[in-house]
């Protein structure tokens, strides 16, 4: 069983709800559905978007993490059953729910092509819920690593060794690279960047790093890299911030990212650290774990289509505020319960799990 590192959680949790707040925030204060004393809030709430950037750099350590001593079926294995049940029924959810509320049309076509994570590729169908744009990188990123382990019988550099060579051509793409003049060698870059997030890189690679100096891995190297990855954090997120963004501020957030991982490598912050939560902060910590995927794959449209029916049936604001909170809670939870579900039935299974976690790299072996 893979190790429960409970500040991940918290961390987790706290970049979903960044995202929330974000999209929704001033919006809701606006219509009256927070009260307008928390306006204040709303220059510190337009930097939530950067929660996007804290979950690559957490995929990126807990990826380190799950690969761990596992074949390429098995890691497969494990990241299917993490994230296509429940994006399946999440995509179906707002599905129904575009459909109910009628003020736009979902083709079979894109429904389907949804249900991949990478609706683009098949007849550049947009997402149905523009929340789903980054789930395509993530994707990317685990078919890299999935491609790594089964080349593991062939190539023994691990993964952490691959993370660390690539953080300097990374660094070089990001100060000198140009879209007029493409040399062969930016070429290659950029094909093998984009299976590692292409502008996201930094964050999946400083995570990975980030994992090997948890797991004593301390060399000099890995600081280097990391200190690379620091700086074209802060580089991209000037190139990425809004108009009114302080960069003061954007370097601090960075910095925060950076530094709270650092902690956790060092294991300054432990699960010994969240005893902040009470008696039962491992309760807590692992619910909060596992409600945040839902939550950031349900909050935006489904808010939407929310908000807009009340106010279309004029629902005073009193009842409307409480009630569209409880609606996401409640399917946040439903699917949640389900996820428990699906992934008990498939740890129980053995036909399709003994099927994609067997090790398949002896047929490699045989065609090399």
């Amino acid at each position: 069983m893979k190790e429960d590192i409970l500040p991940i959680n918290f961390l987790r949790f706290l970049a979903a709800f960044g995202v929330l707040v974000v999209h929704k925030f001033s919006f809701l204060i606006d219509i009256g559905y927070l009260p307008k004393f928390l306006s204040f809030l709303i220059p510190v709430s337009s930097y939530g978007y950067l929660g996007v950037d804290l979950f690559f750099l957490i995929s990126g350590f807990v990826i380190a993490l799950s690969s761990e001593g596992r074949t390429a079926g098995q890691f497969i294995s494990a990241r299917f059953i993490r994230l296509f049940p429940v994006f399946w029924v999440c995509v179906s959810i707002t599905s129904l729910c575009v459909f109910l509320a009628g003020n736009e049309h979902i083709t079979l076509q894109q429904f389907l092509a949804n249900l991949t994570m990478m609706p683009e590729l098949y007849g550049g169908h947009p997402p149905i819920d523009g929340s789903y744009w980054t789930l395509g990188i993530e994707l990317r990123f685990y078919m890299f690593v999935a491609f790594i382990l089964l080349l593991r019988t062939l190539i023994t550099i691990p993964l952490q060794k691959i993370a660390l060579l690539l953080s300097f051509p990374l660094l070089y793409l990001t100060i000198y690279f140009s879209p007029y003049s493409i040399s062969f060698i930016d070429n290659i870059l950029l094909k093998i960047f984009y299976y590692f997030g292409s502008e996201y890189a930094h964050y999946f690679i400083a995570g990975i790093l980030f994992y090997a100096i948890y797991k004593n891995k301390t060399s000099y190297h890995y600081y280097i890299a990391l200190s690379i990855c620091y700086i074209i954090a802060i580089l991209q997120a000037f190139d990425h911030a809004y108009s009114t963004s302080n960069p003061k501020i954007l370097v601090l957030y960075m910095t925060v990212f950076f530094g709270i991982f650092l902690g956790i490598s060092l294991r300054k912050i432990n699960n010994a650290s969240m005893s902040f939560l009470g008696k039962h902060s491992r309760k807590v910590l692992i619910t909060l774990g596992a409600i945040t995927y839902p939550l950031y794959l349900l909050h935006s449209k489904i808010m939407n289509i929310t908000i807009n029916t009340f106010i279309e049936y004029k629902v005073p604001t009193y009842i409307a505020s409480p009630l569209l909170i409880l609606t996401i809670i409640l399917l946040v939870l439903v699917v949640n319960r389900f996820d428990y579900y699906i992934t008990m039935l498939w740890k129980q299974s053995s036909v399709v799990k003994n099927m994609l976690a067997r090790n398949n790299s002896s047929w490699l072996k045989k065609i090399i």
